[in-house]
């Protein structure tokens, strides 16, 4: 089994679905359906580790917010704190991926995936640039909208 890094937007749908199935469809979730987050869930079962980065993990902090209705944040932020537990997190220093293609190319989240990703480490992404990217590096990346279609 490998290891597998999810882009900040599927981990927000395993986030928000895992603490409320029924937020998945609303908001910053309208592109994923239930049964995304299902096959989310399948997925994340082939792996052994679940690697991520403190600029992921924030980046999903920021975007849950508008996803959880505000009389739920607290209760949503105590789940996240053991949500958060559930990966192991890898610390890249910014400085460094300010100074890489990746960074210039997309940002310094998706830099830090890029950084992070190895041969032995699937990324699952639902940004066609990301994964684009990851492809031109030899690294195994998937697209989620492709596997939504089998």
């Amino acid at each position: 089994m490998r290891s597998l890094i999810l882009d900040t937007n599927l981990l927000l749908l395993l986030a928000v679905g895992t603490f409320d199935i029924n937020l998945v469809g609303r908001k910053r979730l309208d592109i994923f359906l239930r049964d995304d987050f299902e096959l989310l869930r399948d997925l994340l079962d082939t792996s052994s580790r679940w690697l991520t980065t403190p600029h992921v993990l924030a980046e999903l902090n920021n975007l849950a917010d508008q996803c959880v209705p505000r009389s739920q944040h607290d209760v949503f932020r105590q789940f996240l704190g053991q949500f958060f537990e559930w990966f192991d997190e890898r610390w890249l220093q910014t400085q460094e991926l300010s100074n890489t293609a990746a960074f210039r190319r997309l940002g310094l989240t998706d830099a830090a995936v890029v950084q992070l990703a190895d041969s032995q480490t699937l990324v699952l992404s639902v940004d066609l640039e990301l994964c684009s990217l990851l492809w031109g590096r030899g690294i195994n990346a998937q697209n989620f909208h492709h596997l939504r279609q089998l």
